[in-house]
């Protein structure tokens, strides 16, 4: 079975699509979502609060994290509903992880 993996990375659509093999497919949405608006707009807000969170200027690149644990409960909220989303939408058409964005 396809497995789609919800991973964040700087200016990186963050779902990654592997083949049954591990191999990377894609990184974007499945064709199964590409006209659901919801999914698209949350896992677009998601990224724009991932890249939020590193500074990015000529001379600096740095992680600077969450202004508070609440926006990162939030945070983490977000992602859970998305997923639910997904899962509703794909059945059981593709298995869906979530990476550990704390590297924990």
């Amino acid at each position: 079975m396809k497995k789609i993996k919800l991973m964040f990375d700087y200016e990186c659509y963050p779902i990654w699509i592997y083949k049954e093999s591990g191999e990377l497919e894609n990184n974007a949405l499945p064709f199964e979502l590409a006209s659901n608006n919801i999914i698209k707009s949350l896992l677009e807000d998601l990224q724009k609060q991932y890249e939020n969170l590193f500074i990015n200027t000529a001379t600096m690149f740095e992680y600077r994290g969450f202004q508070s644990q609440s926006i990162k409960e939030e945070f983490q909220q977000s992602i859970n509903n998305v997923v639910s989303l997904m899962r509703e939408a794909l059945g059981n058409n593709y298995i869906i992880e979530v990476a550990d964005l704390y590297g924990k």
